[in-house]
């Protein structure tokens, strides 16, 4: 086919999250693993979040005021992941894999799936992408284990830890979320688990994890958050407030920066560049360079 001779160019990985007004660049770092792990890729960013997008682009133009024209190429640093397999396509490379950068298979993960899919019917280049980063039962498992060793089990201190949540309980990717709570509960009685938003809201059970502090003489906020922006500097900090009128309150201690971040443990790094791995050994993208 004649179409076919203008895909002339290797693979491009994009990866694709929700993005962060404040820790954006947790995700550059990731983007910068992946090329890393996989050299003879291009590596793309894509960004959900329309309102991400929009101020991560106006701070962009005001630090860069006086800067000349940008290519192209360097337009599409702010782009949804719809653009990115548009500009990947005219491109013309000829193997592109998505990255989840998203924890949990719910609804950004979803809506990511549908958009590759989308593109899988009208492009000529072979696109594939990867599982969410808690989907597969035994990763998902190794990664909770590896986080629970990593905080140990103090008798004295209950850990609790705090996903974001997703709206609705029919999502398919809820069975994901459901078995994060169920380990954790069992590789410890000390842990509890609750939500930001959705099932298991911290509003609602906070008055019952209150009457068990008395038991305790600390409790470890541990955010589940892959990248800790907002709801770290709003949410995490109110429940923490809330809980030091009761008992000393500790929040997970950073790994790098100011901040926890799921992003910067090193089992959730592995599992996606392993991932990504798979995937680019579905579409014969790999070189014996890249598996080294």
């Amino acid at each position: 086919m004649k179409h076919l001779r203008h895909f002339t160019r290797g693979t491009a990985i994009i990866l694709s999250c929700f993005g962060s007004v404040v820790n954006q660049y947790k995700y550059v770092a990731l983007k910068q693993k992946i090329a890393a792990r996989f050299p003879d890729a291009d590596v793309l960013l894509a960004t959900s979040s329309r309102t991400v997008l929009k101020l991560l682009t106006k701070q962009d133009a005001e630090n860069n005021a006086d800067a000349t024209a940008t290519t192209g190429a360097e337009e599409m640093q702010f782009a949804t992941l719809a653009q990115q397999l548009a500009y990947a396509d005219r491109c013309g490379y000829k193997q592109i894999c998505v990255v989840s950068g998203y924890l949990f298979p719910t609804d950004e993960h979803q809506r990511m799936v549908q958009v590759v899919e989308a593109f899988q019917q009208i492009s000529f280049a072979n696109i594939t992408y990867t599982p969410a980063i808690l989907q597969h039962s035994l990763k998902s498992s190794n990664v909770i284990n590896e986080l629970q060793q990593h905080i140990g089990d103090d008798q004295q201190q209950l850990n609790l830890y705090i996903y974001h949540g997703a709206p609705d309980l029919a999502n398919s990717g809820f069975h994901s979320i459901w078995y994060l709570t169920s380990l954790l509960e069992q590789l410890s009685p000390n842990n509890r688990v609750c939500s930001l938003e959705g099932a298991h809201p911290y509003k609602i059970i906070s008055p019952a994890l209150k009457r068990e502090l008395a038991q305790y003489k600390r409790i470890n906020i541990v955010p589940l958050l892959l990248v800790s922006g907002n709801h770290f500097d709003n949410d995490i900090a109110a429940i923490a407030d809330d809980l030091s009128t009761l008992v000393e309150v500790d929040v997970m201690a950073p790994i790098c920066g100011d901040r926890w971040c799921l992003i910067d443990f090193e089992p959730v790094i592995e599992n996606v560049l392993n991932q990504c791995n798979n995937s680019l050994l579905r579409l014969n993208a790999l070189c014996p360079k890249a598996l080294s």
